[in-house]
This record gives structure tokens, C-alpha cells and sequence, in this order.
């Protein structure tokens, strides 16, 4: 489903900027768009390998700075403890380098992490970082899709989280023969005789 051709709500969610905020995120922007434009300049002047990714690095740097101060007009300054970039691991996912990096980081083990995403590369990073996964049907892979991965859960929202799991149904009592209640009635009436011959002794 096109969530794009029914109206959604989540389709068309506003953020009101201050003139500041605008202003800042703008001029971020265009400084990552200047060094875009050097990275292609040098790639068509056959540039070197390594000084072309020494400016790769730059602009993703800066892609990393403008998506902090996105989350910093949404989140308190300290709501965040990390943030892992491309820059920051060797290959991408479905490798789990940066999900693994993430962890060691946070100082975590892989028993206390639930990671959460919103694709099948997301489930797959977590099976081979060997973590619990958490699908959320924000992107556009579906539940379906989602579950052929080993889960914990697969939800349409962060809220999910939050709700208890309904207990399991309690398992019915046992039947108990006559026979066997009758049984136990006489062991304990002999008992108690035994505990009364050794009082009279």
C-alpha cells in the first residue's frame, strides 16, 4: 500500500522552524551541496583516489552534523548517547560493524540489545550481529516481509513497545483420581498412628 495516495496523516507532518533554525539548517545544506559539487568536480578531473575520499569523508561528516541538529530541534541534547555515521564503520549494513561498534560504545552486551528497524537489511544486520530484532512497519517493507526474520516483535509504532505482553492462560488443573486422594488419606492416617505409637512407647 501507497500510503502517499490515501492522505495519511504521516504523510503530511509539519515542523515550525524558527527564522534561526531555517536559517542554520540552510546554511548547512549548502555547504554540503558546495562539497558535493568539489567531490564531482575532482572525479571529472580524474583526481586521485585517496584525496577524493578524504573530501567523501568531509561531506559525510557534515551530513552527520546536519542530521544532529535536525534530531537536537526534536530531542533534549543528552536524549541521544551516540550516533554511528557511514563514516564511522568499513562496510554497511546488512554488516553488523556498526550495530557491533554501537554495543561496545554504549558498553551494552548483546543479551541486553534489541535492536529496531524498519527493513529486511535492518532484521538481517541483527541476526548476523546476533541480537534480538524488533520490526516497525514505518518504511516500506511489510510486516510479512519482516517476520521471515527472527523477531521479538513486529509493530506499527514506537507505543508497541510499551505494551505488555498478555500472560500466557493458566494450565488447567489435574485431574485427581478417587483412587489416588484415598491413597493419600490413608498414608496420612498411618503416619499419624506411627506419631501416636511412639508418644504411648
Amino acid at each position: 500500500m501507497d500510503c502517499c495516495n490515501h492522505q495519511c496523516e504521516a504523510c503530511h507532518k509539519h515542523k515550525e522552524r524558527t527564522p534561526e533554525e531555517m536559517k542554520a539548517l540552510i546554511n548547512r545544506l549548502n555547504r554540503i551541496e558546495g562539497q558535493v559539487r568539489g567531490i564531482r568536480g575532482m572525479l571529472e578531473k580524474d583526481a586521485y583516489c585517496v584525496d577524493i575520499l578524504v573530501q567523501v569523508a568531509a561531506a559525510n561528516s557534515a551530513l552527520n552534523s546536519f542530521s544532529k541538529e535536525l534530531l537536537a530541534q526534536h530531542f533534549p541534547e543528552d536524549f541521544l548517547d551516540i550516533i554511528i555515521g557511514g563514516e564511522d564503520v568499513q562496510t554497511p549494513k546488512p554488516s553488523p560493524e556498526g550495530l557491533l561498534l554501537a554495543i561496545r560504545q554504549l558498553h551494552a552486551t548483546k543479551a541486553e540489545t534489541l535492536y529496531i528497524g524498519d527493513s529486511t537489511v535492518d532484521a538481517e544486520t541483527a541476526q548476523k550481529a546476533g541480537v534480538d530484532f524488533a520490526g516497525i512497519t514505518h518504511g516500506m517493507t511489510t510486516a510479512e516481509e519482516l517476520k521471515k526474520y527472527p523477531h521479538k516483535k513486529i509493530m506499527s509504532s514506537l507505543e508497541e513497545l510499551l505494551e505488555r505482553e498478555p500472560l500466557p492462560a493458566a494450565a488447567p488443573p489435574k485431574n485427581i483420581s478417587v483412587r489416588r486422594i484415598a491413597l493419600l488419606l490413608l498414608l496420612l492416617a498411618a503416619f499419624a498412628a506411627l506419631f501416636c505409637f511412639l508418644l504411648l512407647i
